[in-house]
Formats: structure tokens, C-alpha cells, sequence
């Protein structure tokens, strides 16, 4: 059955829940240390109460501890063929990659430039370059709108317009990631599809062969049938024809013993 990523990973049935359920303990040795960092944080969030061990420490008590707690199930025969653990890898991936770009997407949205209060003494090709940088972001995303607030200045200003770039250019750079990956996934899907396609077409051919073929043997069968029956009938006839052959030689052996009498007398 097909699952899919659904938003929430904890979605009972989404794809992430149903790998945890079906994967083995070699398995998820096998994962990425940043899977399972991954997966660490998924667990607390979870059971924020519970006690957890680093997996980077001790990955044997970090997975007795997602066991104990139904986080994950081991199924009585696991997977643990490589293609298992690239699709847990890679639907962690995903998990991790919309997570960290959420977090981000919130802070940029949550946060705000700080001017200096006296920022007429400032040139306006400075402003200027803000005011490219909150277009920019504008447009690459969508749907960042940050806030721009005039207040007394806390630290240097081109420390934090340092900062903001760096974020934003983090942040577009992830964007871009994803959509490669989006655009990657679909041209995948692209090439399955014409390759069902063709598969489908192949199968319509061969079926079509396979029905004049089962045609062509009920034909061979019928004839067969025939044929059958009327060797059965020609056997008939040699089992008669030897009947009156066994009593004509039968006559001529009588005629012969008689004509023999005959003669000597």
C-alpha cells in the first residue's frame, strides 16, 4: 500500500509513521547520524517528559528508548535491505529540510532590523539596499514579510544587516534546493509514468498475442479432437477387417485340409 509525506510526521498515515513501524533495529543503525539526531528531536517533541539519549552517545539505549515508547515498532522479520534504509533516510530528509525551512520561514518572519535612532545621518544608497534586499526576499519566497521598526540602536547596524543577509541568502538558498529536489521529483515521476506507459502497451500487445494464441489452440485442439475420433474409428474398422481376415484364412486352412483329404483317397 502507498503511503504518502504527510505535514505532520506523527500522521498515523503518513509514510514516516509507517516506515517506523515496518523498519528493523539494523536498520535504523544503519541511518545517518543526522537522521537520528532527527529523529531524537521528532521523539521529544512528542514526549517531552520522557528521557532520551543522545544518539551520538549511545545509539543501542537511543533506540530501546524509541522501542519502549511505540515510537517505533520492530516488526517480527524488519527490513533491512539497503533500499529500506535509503527510502527512512529519505523521508527523514524531507522531514528534516520542511522542519529546519519552517524554523527559518519563523524567525524571519518574527524578527526585525534594528536602525540606529539617528539614521538620517546615514546615506540613502544605504536604505536603498535594504529596501533591495526586503524586495528581493519578497519575491524568491512569497511569504516573507519582515518587520521593519525604528528603535534605539542595541549593536552595530551593519553587524545585523550583516546578519540579515546571511539569513536571507541561507534562507533563498534552501528554497532553491527544494525546488531542485521538486523539480528532480518530477521529472522522475515523468519518466515512470511514460515507462508505465509503455509497459502498458506492451502488456495490451502481448495480451493481444497471448488471446490469438489461445484461439489458435482451441482451433489445434478441436482439430485434435477430431482427429482423435476418427482414429478411434479406423481402429474399429482394422480390429473388423482382421476379425474377417482371421475367418477367411480360417476357410482357406479348412479347404486346404479337405482338398488334401481328397487327393488321397
Amino acid at each position: 500500500m502507498q503511503k504518502s509525506i504527510t505535514e505532520d510526521p506523527f500522521d498515523k498515515e503518513g509514510v514516516l509513521h509507517h516506515l517506523l513501524q515496518q523498519c528493523s533495529r539494523e536498520a535504523l543503525c544503519a541511518c545517518s547520524q543526522e537522521s537520528l539526531n532527527f529523529l531524537a528531536k521528532l521523539f521529544r517533541q512528542q514526549h517531552p517528559q520522557r528521557i532520551l539519549v543522545d544518539p551520538s552517545e549511545n545509539v543501542e539505549a537511543f533506540l530501546d528508548t524509541l522501542l519502549e515508547h511505540g515510537f517505533c515498532v520492530q516488526a517480527a522479520t524488519g527490513n533491512d535491505d539497503g533500499n529500506f534504509q535509503e527510502e527512512l533516510e529519505r523521508v527523514v530528509g524531507v522531514y528534516k529540510e520542511t522542519f529546519e525551512t519552517q524554523e527559518m520561514i519563523e524567525t524571519v518572519e518574527s524578527s526585525y532590523l534594528l536602525f540606529p535612532q539617528r539614521h538620517d545621518r546615514l546615506e540613502e544608497d544605504t536604505f536603498q539596499v535594504i529596501t533591495d534586499l526586503y524586495h528581493h526576499a519578497l519575491n524568491q519566497s512569497g511569504a516573507v514579510r519582515p518587520t521593519i521598526r525604528l528603535c534605539k540602536k542595541r549593536e552595530g547596524f551593519s553587524a545585523q544587516l550583516c546578519r540579515r543577509l546571511k539569513m536571507y541568502d541561507e534562507f533563498l538558498r534552501r528554497l532553491h534546493v527544494m525546488e531542485n529536489r521538486l523539480s528532480s521529483t518530477t521529472s522522475r515521476i515523468e519518466a515512470t509514468q511514460a515507462a508505465l506507459e509503455t509497459t502498458q502497451s506492451t502488456l495490451g500487445t502481448t495480451q493481444a498475442a497471448l488471446a490469438t494464441t489461445q484461439a489458435a489452440l482451441e482451433t489445434t485442439q478441436a482439430a485434435l479432437e477430431t482427429t482423435q475420433a476418427a482414429l478411434a474409428t479406423t481402429q474399429q474398422r482394422v480390429k473388423q477387417l482382421e476379425r474377417i481376415v482371421g475367418r477367411v484364412k480360417s476357410l482357406v486352412d479348412e479347404v486346404d485340409v479337405n482338398n488334401a483329404i481328397n487327393n488321397n483317397n
